[in-house]
């Protein structure tokens, strides 16, 4: 019989004693794409339904897209699925999904999960949800030069992303832990960005801006070839 090893990392975790008492909980299944193939290091997140919950537990499929894992938690879990996330770009949006991705596509919304006190469930073969897809971002002055002199210098910058409504679904500054991990040069700075119609707008001057815009659409569909996203100097974003 073959044997998997899986990781389980907690992101957020505040357990009280009742939350404890009601056991453990053994998820497996098999996540396989639109023809029916399995994905081989898909992510899969559980996430109580909120305000009620507050542990987030992720785990990787194997390289055959199946996976077990163990979590300790009220029912119902919100379960989400989605496609390999690279690991050498910024992230700057990640499950569990917040109310307006659910507002623009079904596909944000997970699949609910309830279960009993020490049950195993098997779940069987589920579909990714949510396809991620990488993108290169490229920084440049109106001449279509690089704006980045440093690799040190990608600390100050801040990416926002927008929904077509002109909503903020994301606003965030690199870490130096994200500066170690993605594959930065002068010019580009490659993000991973979910299925759907976003703006992208940047900041070199951290959180308080000016914030500059894209230069179009950024669009990620079912293509499989990486888009590309151009960011100039001298285009405020309102």
């Amino acid at each position: 019989m073959t044997t998997w090893t899986f990781v389980l990392i907690p992101l957020l975790l505040h357990l009280g004693s009742a939350v404890a008492d009601e056991g453990k909980i053994t998820l497996t299944g098999r996540v396989i794409d639109a023809q029916g193939k399995p994905v081989a290091g898909a992510l899969i997140t559980a996430h109580p339904p909120l305000p009620r919950g507050d542990l987030v537990v992720f785990n990787e499929a194997d390289g055959t897209g199946r996976f077990r894992f163990e979590t300790v938690s009220s029912t119902p879990a919100i379960l989400y699925i989605t496609s390999p996330l690279p690991n050498d770009a910024y992230l700057p949006i990640t499950p569990p999904f917040d109310r307006r991705l659910k507002e623009m596509s079904r596909s944000f919304r997970g699949t609910e999960v309830r279960f009993k006190k020490n049950e195993t469930i098997d779940l069987g073969d589920v579909r990714v949800q949510v396809r991620y897809m990488r993108v290169l971002l490229y920084l440049q002055n109106p001449d279509g030069e690089p704006l980045i002199g440093t690799r040190e210098a990608w600390e100050d910058v801040w990416i926002r992303i927008k929904d077509i409504r002109q909503r903020i679904i994301s606003e965030s500054g690199l870490s130096r832990k994200d500066l170690r991990s993605i594959h930065l040069d002068q010019a580009t700075m490659p993000l991973a960005l979910p299925q759907g119609v976003w703006l992208v707008e940047a900041s070199l001057s951290g959180a308080e801006g000016p914030w500059f815009s894209s230069t179009s659409k950024l669009v990620i569909d079912r293509s499989e070839r990486p888009p590309t996203i151009t960011i100039k100097v001298g285009a405020l974003s309102k």
